[in-house]
């Protein structure tokens, strides 16, 4: 079902595109939350979901926007979206790793990860992990669905995504710059007592410097 969902909402949120999202229904839903018509259901960003609830949205607004999503409209930016067939090239720390699924890994733990769409013209599929505040790994994205528990905050503005822990270090920021090409601008997290901090610049553990490859077409770019 959540297939269908997606499709029908041009596989981001409808509001503003983004394909970082929840699965939400729609207001004139009147079934169980567990047994859904796939046209009862609307995808939402945390950000948009809470603009509209804070709004008091009604029906026909929300339904007008699962309609017409955001992102199948020509207003839509599409380089700020990842859309490549295979997985995208990544910047880490200066370097580029082409095709790669995953950037980088800690601990066996996949930070983040890119799934290529199923078909032309649908949405890269983003995966991330932090640690917790006891260093476990927490599924905050999974398949672009945003799953974090609360104490997670999800930001976003002209390709630039943001996921940072409410009182706590830890933090993951990813650019689009175009269709095919990902930056990993920033990352603060602790799995399992290791320490992983990402800048532009550099890549540490535990405070020391590692060298980032620059490789091509590999599952993971980076396992730390």
């Amino acid at each position: 079902m959540k297939a269908v969902v997606r499709s029908l909402c041009a596989h981001g949120c409808v509001r503003c595109g983004v394909a970082v999202f929840e699965y939400r229904l729609l207001p004139r839903a009147r079934v169980p939350a567990d047994a859904p018509a796939p046209e009862d259901v609307v995808l939402l960003c945390p950000p948009c979901h809470a603009a509209l609830a804070a709004g008091g949205a009604d029906a026909a607004l929300v339904e007008g926007m699962a309609r017409a999503p955001f992102a199948s409209l020509p207003d839509f930016d599409r380089r700020y979206r990842l859309v490549s067939r295979a997985a995208p090239d990544v910047e880490l720390a200066g370097r580029t790793m082409s095709e790669i699924s995953v950037p980088v890994s800690l601990a066996g733990v996949p930070i983040v990860q890119f799934t290529p769409p199923a078909r032309d013209g649908a949405a890269t599929e983003i995966s991330l992990r932090l640690g917790d505040a006891q260093g476990s790994p927490r599924i905050l994205v999974e398949h672009g669905e945003w799953m974090a528990e609360p104490g997670w905050s999800f930001a976003h503005a002209r390709g630039r995504i943001a996921v940072r822990q409410e009182g706590g270090p830890g933090r993951f920021v990813l650019r689009i710059l175009s269709p095919t090409l990902a930056r990993v601008e920033g990352v603060e997290t602790m799995v399992w007592g290791r320490r992983l901090q990402i800048d532009p610049h550099r890549v540490l553990i535990g405070g020391r410097p590692v060298i980032v490859p620059a490789v091509r077409r590999r599952i993971v770019g980076l396992a730390l």
